[in-house]
């Protein structure tokens, strides 16, 4: 997918003499240092994230969660669809609940609102700021 297509673009425009660089940006399935064999990379985008945090808001605990949903005929679809944005049938959104993952539909209705009023983070905004 994203992450072969990537690889291989970076190569070809390294192979044409020019400089490269390729960041894996995705915090729920990077992909990217395996492909090039870099399993001992010193941090991630998720260790620069949970630095930011750190040394910028006084939270009491932060979670990087990602939310995902899956369609029985599409499979898998990042964040949240409660129904299928390709064909409109029922999804099934998962997400952490006290350490992990479940159907969102099947909590608590308790939990359901915590889930509703979370606030997610915006890579196209936050990565400005990094």
């Amino acid at each position: 997918g994203r992450s072969t297509l990537t690889a291989n673009l970076g190569l070809a425009i390294a192979k044409m003499g020019k400089t490269t660089v390729v960041l894996d940006a995705s915090l729920t399935t990077p992909n990217l240092g395996a492909m090039f064999k870099l399993e001992k990379v010193p941090y991630t985008l998720n260790d620069v994230l949970v630095r930011k945090i750190a040394e910028n808001f006084r939270l009491p605990y932060y979670t990087i969660t990602p939310t995902f949903s899956i369609c029985m005929e599409h499979e898998y679809l990042r964040g949240a669809h409660f129904n299928c944005p390709l064909c409109g049938k029922p999804a099934e959104v998962y997400s952490r609940i006290v350490g992990y993952f479940r159907p969102v539909q099947n909590w608590h209705v308790g939990k359901q609102e915590e889930f509703y009023d979370r606030i997610e983070y915006d890579e196209k905004v936050s990565m400005k700021e990094i």
